[in-house]
């Protein structure tokens, strides 16, 4: 097996990648237990790709799967002007045939509307506000009526 500590230095984290964990962050926090989001590494060292492809890797898997109320999405997280590979094209093509929810997300913004359109529930609202960035919109609490 490949050693972590060096393969982990191979690459440098890209602008999109600290994107789409901003935006992981973001739906663990709104989605609470309901929703769970996970994450498909596909980007490693090429010294590891054949060992991670016999343990089942497969090219063009969209990075982020989003489980909830029995449901599935998968999200292709790109850089704004990132385009889409012929494998990952390939992927999403297939998941889209069998019945599967598959986008791609190249902003904070993108990400939040493919959740809404597949009616993804959240228990806060995310906002985003150019200024400030993405904001956390608590539910107003609830106000108990006294009996009487």
């Amino acid at each position: 097996m490949p050693d972590p500590a060096v393969a982990g230095r191979t690459k440098r984290q890209r602008p999109e990648h600290l994107a789409q964990m901003a935006f992981v962050d973001a739906v663990r926090l709104c989605a609470g237990e309901d929703v769970q989001i996970w994450s498909i590494p596909n980007e490693h060292p090429d010294a590891w790709i054949g060992w991670l492809m016999r343990l089942g890797l497969t090219p063009g898997a969209p990075d982020l799967i989003v489980l909830w109320g029995g449901q599935v999405g998968f999200i292709e997280w790109k850089a704004p002007r990132g385009p889409i590979s012929k494998s990952q094209a390939a992927v999403h093509a297939w998941l889209a045939r069998e019945g599967f929810r598959v986008g791609v997300s190249r902003s904070q913004e993108e990400g939040w509307a493919l959740l809404r359109s597949w009616g993804v529930p959240m228990r806060r609202q995310m906002l985003f506000d150019p200024s400030v960035g993405m904001v956390v919109k608590r539910p107003a609490p609830r106000v108990r009526r006294a009996a009487g």
